[in-house]
């Protein structure tokens, strides 16, 4: 069984995790996977939404529970915040898809608690890190031991955006 190289980036609120994803697709061609920017309404951080890097595509993926927007599908709810039934699928989708497309550079964006504890994401996480050859994952930092143990990680690098140093994690 193959496994990718896995490259985490981690670090606290606002410590620029999705930008760093978003930077390391744009070094080079040949990338594909999601990003989760914030959403601002009015100035204000109203959510996130699911962005498709390889075709730009973007759906509604997590809103604020005290302004949710009209006709929202929530099917999950997180501290303060709403998912989205349709955000999910969306990301599920982009996930089969880079598994069947064995693409070499894939890059996942805010894994968090929600999605370790969806049997769906599990699946197609482990189906990713099989078919491709390189992983960069920024994963919420108090999620980053229970990321490496779920699926046997015992080799990646990592990177803290709250420290001045990236160094090599050893699970």
């Amino acid at each position: 069984m193959r496994r990718a190289a896995l490259h985490i980036i981690t670090g606290g609120k606002d410590s620029g995790k999705t930008a760093r994803i978003r930077a390391l697709y744009g070094e080079a061609a040949g990338g594909d996977g999601y990003a989760c920017p914030k959403v601002f309404v009015d100035g204000a951080h109203a959510g996130y939404d699911a962005l498709d890097l390889r075709t730009g595509a973007t759906v509604p993926l997590a809103r604020s529970k005290n302004a949710l927007p009209p006709g929202w599908d929530e099917c999950r709810a997180r501290g303060g915040y709403s998912f989205s039934g349709r955000g999910l699928v969306f990301l599920d989708s982009i996930l089969e898809g880079l598994t069947a497309r064995s693409c070499a550079r894939v890059f996942v964006d805010e894994i968090g608690s929600l999605d370790l504890e969806r049997a769906e994401f599990r699946v197609l996480i482990a189906g990713v890190l099989e078919s491709c050859e390189e992983l960069h994952a920024s994963v919420r930092k108090n999620r980053v031991a229970e990321f490496v143990e779920l699926f046997g990680i015992s080799e990646y690098s990592l990177t803290d955006l709250d420290a001045t140093e990236a160094g090599d994690g050893r699970g």
